[in-house]
């Protein structure tokens, strides 16, 4: 009996039980920040606002940083692991962050802006994990150099050709070996912005011009008559779920973001091999890899560092339909885990 009160002040010394649980809980816990542009935190139905809303539904600390007016300035005084964000959402915040608890997630249209690129810079010196980094993001996104490393390691894709200047679109044309019309595009868009099809000679050079002429770099390709193309996510390495992008009765362009409608749709396994490969070959993270079939073969049309999930996919996983907030729900609990 005597042991009791020595017990009992052990326990009055110790921390409380419940202290104890939440530090426990909380060591590895990991903060989400998504960088984004301004326009991109307009619409509640986006893909940042989808994160965004999962975790504050599910106690993950999430911050949406928008790069219009956020900045951070490491210097020699502050802590090794800790990173502030100032003005982190135009409203003169500022977030100081653990960096060796936190997961950056970097949507799309963030390298357009030198404060965006500067700001990633800085968070990636930081050794905060990107999802997907720097050099990820500019290799994907440079559609011509994207397509040379995808030819060199025998992925198909359209015949390419890099148009500098005027005197140079005779020989991209012989060289793509193809019918009008054609498909010229920027060579950094997205979204389908920038994207146009040139049905005869004459807007192949009016168009060439004008891009020429506002120092756009731009490539051309073979035009592949359709009425969709696939879109294959993939995380770490796997394709998890894949969607139809159905074009519009008034476009070409499949983009959801240009007037397209998308359906679930059950990747082939040859599909999902080419696209597997192709995520590996620009170490992605999390990607979306875009296909087209002409009718005997398939062809990436491009990768996209910061896929959508404003459409229905099919889980590759489990064979169901589920919708782009499954999708985000599958991809944050993967890299918190």
């Amino acid at each position: 009996m005597y042991r009791l009160p020595v017990f009992e002040d052990f326990i009055r010394k110790s921390k409380n039980w419940k202290e104890v649980y939440e530090e426990e809980n909380n060591k590895n816990k990991k903060t989400i920040i998504i960088l984004v542009s301004d326009d991109r935190t307009k619409s509640e139905y986006g893909t940042a606002s989808r994160i965004k809303e999962y975790c504050d539904n599910n106690d993950i600390t999430c911050y949406k940083v928008i790069t219009d007016y956020a900045f951070a300035i490491k210097s020699p005084k502050e802590e090794k692991d800790k990173l502030i964000i100032h003005d982190y959402n135009g409203e003169d915040e500022s977030i100081s962050l653990n960096t060796p608890d936190i997961i950056c997630i970097v949507r799309g249209g963030i390298l357009q802006n030198r404060t965006g690129e500067k700001l990633l810079e800085i968070i990636e010196d930081s050794e905060i994990e990107c999802i997907n980094n720097i050099k990820v993001i500019k290799e994907v996104s440079d559609k011509f150099s994207s397509h040379m490393k995808m030819k060199q390691n025998e992925i198909p894709t359209l015949k390419t050709a890099y148009v500098p200047m005027m005197e140079s679109i005779d020989v991209a044309l012989d060289f793509i070996d193809t019918e009008f019309p054609i498909i010229i595009k920027v060579n950094n868009g997205a979204a389908g912005i920038g994207v146009m099809k040139a049905d005869k000679y004459e807007d192949y050079v009016s168009i060439a011009q004008s891009m020429i002429n506002l120092d756009t770099d731009i490539i051309i390709q073979r035009f592949v008559p359709h009425n969709f193309d696939i879109r294959i996510i993939i995380l770490d390495g796997k394709a998890i779920a894949s969607t139809k992008r159905i074009k519009s009765e008034h476009d070409f362009r499949t983009n959801l973001h240009q007037g397209g409608t998308s359906k679930p749709y059950k990747a082939t396994p040859h599909e999902i091999e080419i696209a597997e490969k192709v995520a590996n070959l620009f170490d992605t993270k999390y990607c979306g890899v875009d296909l087209i079939n002409d009718g005997k073969n398939t062809y990436v049309l491009e990768v996209n560092s910061s896929p959508g999930s404003e459409s229905e996919f099919y889980d590759l996983e489990n064979g169901e339909v589920i919708d782009g907030n499954k999708v985000v729900e599958k991809f944050i609990n993967y890299i918190i885990s």
